[in-house]
């Protein structure tokens, strides 16, 4: 890919393009951002509008030209506010607008994980009709209770606020010491032969699934997350809307959406310290303007942002 637009655009030329917000904030883009920042003139940025009827996806307007400039025009149109930035600040993810900024980064005190990625939440997610002292019982048929979890995630937390039941889901694995590992599928079967068969009942849709290299149909899709899940946790959405929402959920239990906070071994801080720090007014400001604009009130953010926010 070349270097910089100079060569694509003709002696006074001029480039105006709508673009999707991810453009400038996402990982995928950074080669993209690396070919139009040299003759980045300005950004028209439309956070917080919603430009097109039935559409939630936020934009921002891209000028470039021929002239090499060291300052970009910044201009937030919902607040009407402008300002030049400096292009040697718009490395990795472009952000345009100062936060605070404290001594002490949140990465360095807690660990931060996406969860599980089942890659089909249908097979391993469930509602147990019933239960007796081995086994749950769910609609197409019934699982050891041995090889299954309370399912932690923001949906499933509101909804045992509302009910007092918890989903439930299948961890595929064995223990090996503190290591989890697979099982071989003769194992499986004949240590769970309930919950073969009843997996067994979506392996054509697990056998579709686009899993890491490896991976057996029963499993899950990827193998992330899945050796450091049964310590004490937070979890929070990628997604937050008005306000960041953050649940304890325990050791005994599994995160299958969002993102989990554990302490760092030999950490001062606690969890709860972890939860103060973010349900507080400067994160969800610092959210503000580093996260992807999804809506017109809420902001997708990463692993990378939480670790680096300074508090």
């Amino acid at each position: 890919m070349n270097q910089n637009l100079t060569i694509l655009l003709s002696k006074d030329g001029k480039l105006a393009y709508l673009i999707p917000y991810g453009v400038i904030r996402n990982k995928y883009a950074e080669k993209v951002r690396d070919l139009i920042k040299k003759n980045l003139k300005g950004i028209v940025d439309y956070k917080g509008m919603q430009l097109f009827p039935n559409t939630v996806t936020s934009s921002i307007i891209i000028l470039c030209d021929t002239e090499i400039r060291e300052d970009v025009d910044y201009y937030i149109r919902k607040d009407e506010i402008k300002k030049k930035v400096s292009k040697s600040f718009l490395t990795g993810k472009w952000i345009f607008e100062e936060s605070h900024k404290g001594r002490h980064r949140f990465g360095d005190y807690f660990k931060v994980s996406n969860s599980v990625a089942t890659l089909y939440n249908d097979a391993f997610v469930f509602e147990a009709k019933a239960e007796d002292e081995l086994f749950y019982y769910l609609d197409g048929g019934k699982v050891e209770k041995e090889i299954v979890y309370d399912a932690a995630s923001i949906k499933s937390e509101k909804k045992f606020q509302n009910t007092q039941k918890r989903d439930k889901i299948i961890f595929p694995y064995k223990f090996t010491g503190e290591k989890v590992s697979s099982y071989e599928e003769n194992e499986f079967i004949s240590k769970f032969p309930e919950c073969y068969l009843y997996l067994k009942r979506h392996k054509e849709r697990l056998l579709k699934r686009k899993s890491s290299e490896g991976v057996q149909w029963f499993e899950y899709g990827r193998v992330q997350a899945i050796n450091n899940i049964f310590v004490e946790k937070l979890i929070i959405s990628v997604i937050v809307t008005n306000g960041v929402q953050v649940y304890n959920v325990g050791s005994a239990s599994v995160p299958y959406a969002g993102i989990y906070i554990r302490t760092l071994q030999n950490a001062k801080l606690r969890l709860e310290d972890a939860k103060e720090i973010l349900q507080s007014k400067l994160f969800y400001e610092y959210i503000k303007r580093c996260g992807t604009p999804t809506t017109t009130s809420s902001y997708r953010i990463s692993v990378k942002d939480i670790e680096n926010y300074y508090f």
